[in-house]
């Protein structure tokens, strides 16, 4: 079944969810309460309230329990372009330092065990390295952008070996692991200076790959990220929308979540791209004020370079303003099937809200988490992520999560 089908008319029932602890309320009550509806298979959840009372709430420590980072010391602790971490069984956490063209693996601890990698393009080596995978509980995988290549290593930082994606289309990029033996990937329009100016939003193409690089299945097809085209003299200038939308995903066993965040929806899809699910949020839109724009455009302007800001500047003054922010800014799943959704948050709009569904799609309660940390995984009792202190000096820091009820 297509990825985008159509909804058909809904039968609906109420489902009552006393079995999780809470009464069922009805459309004008607080808590305790999904509508479960059905069209043509597909099950949506309409949720419009939280099922944790109060005490039942699930909470992220505030203060790190590791932190890994320095701002001046040894240099295997000095951390610059981290672009993941993850946690393997034992507590040991590997880091991708883009910033050195490493991989570092640090012990329970946060004491350094070996670095691999460095610049070049032998085995093991790196140029652009973006994307970090576990498979198992002992492979490491690290996709380089530049070299279109996957470097497959031990956890003792030995390098195994390296492949790269074949297919039509050499622009694929994996972004997840799906069902531990495949790769999730997916590419992007390309725009030109033939397309057509002004507010434009491109497509993402999922497809499944084996780990030798092979295409599998093809997904479907999904809206992507909302861009600004500029086309002038033969030349062109793409940039994101401010406030514009933008694709997420999520991946758990044989499930894939996508939420094009143009409302309040995340939809689960299974191995075969059918639709099988739509968890929904019934949320008001926040409007966009003149004075919101004004101050995204701002910074985002003053964390330029001197020659990018007057080259884009202008792109922003003839950029249209959205009616609403976008609903969300990140999709995670948990070793247990909770489906975390990070409010939407932006360089004027921060957020510290995260909204946690069950695996069946109710909706249980918000967990703030520490301000400011950029979220890797979220595990059973900890949430592993990068934050900067206000000299931009880098760290990556786990914190404890505690769950109450659920």
């Amino acid at each position: 079944m297509n990825l985008l089908r159509s909804v058909a008319t809904l039968t609906l029932t109420w489902v009552l969810l006393v079995g999780l602890g809470a009464t069922a309320c009805d459309a004008g009550g607080e808590s305790g309460t999904a509508l479960v509806t059905d069209s043509a298979g597909v099950e949506i959840v309409t949720n419009r309230g939280n099922l944790w009372r109060e005490g039942d709430e699930w909470q992220v420590s505030p203060d790190p329990e590791l932190s890994i980072g320095t701002f001046e010391g040894d240099a295997v602790y000095e951390l610059f372009q981290v672009q993941g971490a993850v946690r393997l069984p034992d507590g040991t956490i590997i880091v991708l330092n883009a910033g050195t063209n490493e991989l570092r693996s640090y012990d329970g601890d946060g004491r350094h065990r070996w670095s691999v990698g460095g610049e070049g393009e032998g085995p093991g080596e790196f140029r652009i390295p973006t994307d970090i995978y576990v498979l198992g509980s002992d492979t490491i995988m690290v996709w380089d952008l530049q070299l279109r290549r996957m470097s497959v290593f031990h956890r003792d930082g030995s390098s195994v070996r390296s492949f790269s994606i074949r297919g039509t289309d050499s622009s694929y990029r994996p972004i997840a692991l799906f069902e531990e033996r495949r790769l999730l990937a997916t590419t992007s329009t390309v725009f030109s200076p033939a397309s057509e100016p002004g507010a434009q939003r491109d497509t993402s193409v999922y497809v499944l790959f084996s780990l030798d690089g092979d295409s599998l299945t093809h997904l479907g097809t999904f809206p992507g990220t909302e861009q600004f085209v500029r086309t002038a003299g033969g030349g062109m200038a793409v940039i994101p929308l401010v406030f514009g939308r933008t694709s997420h995903h999520a991946t758990r066993a044989t499930s894939l979540y996508v939420g094009t965040n143009d409302s309040y929806a995340i939809d689960e899809y299974d191995r075969k791209g059918r639709l099988v699910r739509s968890i929904r949020r019934d949320v008001d839109p926040i409007p966009v004020t003149g004075e919101m724009f004004a101050a995204e455009v701002g910074i985002r302007l003053e964390r330029m370079r001197e020659q990018f800001r007057s080259l884009l500047g202008p792109l922003y003054d003839e950029m249209p303003k959205p009616q609403s922010l976008p609903y969300y800014s990140a999709i995670q799943i948990d070793p247990d099937g909770h489906v975390w959704v990070e409010e939407f948050t932006s360089v004027s709009v921060p957020a510290t809200e995260w909204t946690v569904f069950d695996s069946a799609g109710v909706m249980l309660g918000q967990v703030t988490f520490p301000d400011g940390l950029d979220v890797y995984e979220i595990g059973r009792d900890y949430v592993l992520g990068r934050w900067r202190d206000e000299s931009d000096v880098e760290y990556v820091h786990l914190h404890e999560l505690t769950r109450r009820s659920g």
